[in-house]
């Protein structure tokens, strides 16, 4: 074993561990969506398999040549897996089709390569094999290193755009959008981003000849990425579990539905001051749950003409054109309290807010200016004058 090894070993061991351990509680963990856990629970299963075919490497793999060659093709999984689970937590009504087994061809076709050019030779042959490999550093083998990380990072960007339009539509279906947070599964994206770059930061020098010996070295970087991201993944899962209720892929094709719509614009018109003195006089923005179908309801109108008029005639996304009008009731009730020891968070849940970075950044968003800012500003204006 090179002496190099034994620096990095203890944080290989815990990082490996802490793969596995997360991987096995997703697979028992009985709480929420059952194909999320499973998906989420193979991807960080094949983090942790892959991380110890690179350690295997110094410790095994020229005494057992024979088991190199078996994780490492797992780089394979890891795009799919990962736009898989993201759909899964989104989409409420999301489940692995036929179809999807496509997406898995790479991984078929690198493991069958790997046993007609590897697996069924001889033992002299593998080692050999091997240790060409291993100091090869030329355009074939990290070029083929390139094209599995570009595989797995052009799937994070889908999944990632996945995201965005999932919150599009939130914010025209949902007046509390904003307080559906999807952080954690962007910061699991990033996470993914930053190790595929990770990866490109080690080919590169790999190429450059920063050692003549793949990957000890390399694992001075990658090692350090994977015990930020996995630590935090567990702090972040410790401190506030995540509940998706997600939407229906049916919802999405329902959201373009209205841009094929026949409304004139004089009709669209009538609908808006319609809608408008509705939200006037009976203010149901204050109902912190209202939804684009709830409001269609009491108004007797399609959904799609509510949000064709909200979107084109008004110019607006629901989720924004419900918060304009409980920022108004927030600074009406601020300049003329209902009781004069009224705070900013009675105001908040009064207008029909539930949270408070959401009413924050909406206040902020519509004033320029934060609650507190704002009533500060009022009271010495009040006094001034």
């Amino acid at each position: 074993m090179p002496a190099e090894i034994n620096i990095i070993q203890t944080p290989v061991f815990i990082v490996i561990f802490l793969f596995l351990f997360v991987s096995l509680f997703l697979f028992t963990h009985n709480k929420g969506k059952k194909v999320s856990n499973y998906l989420l629970g193979i991807l960080f299963l094949c983090y942790s398999l892959w991380i110890w075919d690179i350690y295997a490497i110094y410790i095994l793999y020229d005494r057992y040549p024979s088991l190199a060659y078996i994780f490492n093709n797992l780089l394979w999984l890891i795009g799919p897996c990962t736009l898989f689970y993201t759909r899964s937590v989104i989409y409420k009504d999301f489940r692995l089709k036929g179809i999807d087994l496509f997406h898995l061809i790479p991984f078929v076709i690198a493991t069958l390569f790997t046993i007609f050019a590897f697996h069924i030779r001889s033992t002299d042959f593998k080692r050999t094999f091997l240790e060409h490999a291993l100091k090869d550093t030329g355009p074939l083998n990290w070029g083929s290193s390139v094209l599995i990380i570009s595989y797995g990072f052009t799937y994070t960007i889908i999944a990632f755009k996945a995201i965005l339009r999932y919150q599009k539509i939130l914010s025209n279906k949902l007046s509390n959008a904003g307080s559906i947070n999807l952080s954690w599964l962007k910061f699991m994206l990033i996470g993914y981003i930053i190790i595929f770059l990770s990866l490109v930061a080690i080919i590169g020098l790999q190429y450059l000849k920063w050692e003549g010996h793949f990957p000890i070295r390399s694992l001075y970087i990658l090692i350090p990425v994977l015990l930020i991201f996995i630590t935090t993944i567990l702090f972040k899962s410790l401190k506030q579990p995540e509940i998706f209720s997600g939407i229906s892929t049916e919802e999405i094709k329902e959201e373009l539905k209205y841009i094929h719509s026949r409304l004139t614009k004089e009709d669209s018109g009538k609908y808006a001051e319609i809608l408008e003195n509705y939200m006037y006089t009976k203010k149901p923005y204050l109902e912190p749950d209202l939804s684009i179908n709830d409001l269609a309801e009491k108004l007797n109108i399609n959904v799609r003409i509510i949000s064709q008029v909200i979107n084109d005639e008004l110019g607006s996304r629901f989720f924004d054109y419900i918060n304009k009008y409980r920022i108004e009731e927030a600074k009406s009730l601020m300049k003329n309290p209902l009781d004069p020891k009224m705070t900013i968070l009675e105001i908040m849940y009064d207008t029909g807010f539930n949270s408070k970075s959401s009413f924050n950044t909406a206040f902020k968003k519509f004033t320029g200016k934060t609650p507190s800012d704002y009533k500060k500003h009022f009271k010495n204006t009040s006094v001034s004058d």
